[in-house]
């Protein structure tokens, strides 16, 4: 999936005529993308679960810091990048199912962000 994810992002990018790293920029996308759907989460639950609020930018840094990290390492220094780009993987060999998957984990935070006002109100 993250593949995916990587692949359609990358094509983004390198389609943009301003963009000169497309594979380093669609790793930062989708590491901003994913630290911003795991800081929600995490927040919802404990909110939830333990009353106590982790609304805290070291944290939110953190887990961004590890995750591009980690996707630096697997795409860049592992050389994955080159062969997800060469295989062009696809979810269900659909491309409009790709590209919706893609655009659907693109909005997610932005609903999260709106959805997570309600439901912590209504503790």
């Amino acid at each position: 999936m993250i593949d995916i994810l990587f692949y359609y992002y990358h094509l983004f990018y390198k389609k943009s005529k301003v963009e000169t790293q497309p594979v380093l920029t669609a790793i930062f996308t989708l590491s901003v993308i994913s630290t911003w759907i795991i800081f929600i989460s995490l927040r919802i639950l404990f909110q939830l679960g333990l009353q106590i609020d982790i609304m805290n930018k070291w944290l939110y840094l953190s887990i961004f810091c590890i995750i591009f990290l980690v996707m630096c390492w697997h795409y860049i220094k592992k050389g994955n990048g080159k062969k997800v780009i060469k295989q062009k993987p696809m979810l269900l060999n659909s491309n409009r199912l790709s590209v919706t998957f893609a655009i659907f984990y693109t909005l997610f935070p932005f609903i999260l962000m709106l959805i997570q006002r309600n439901i912590l109100k209504l503790q």
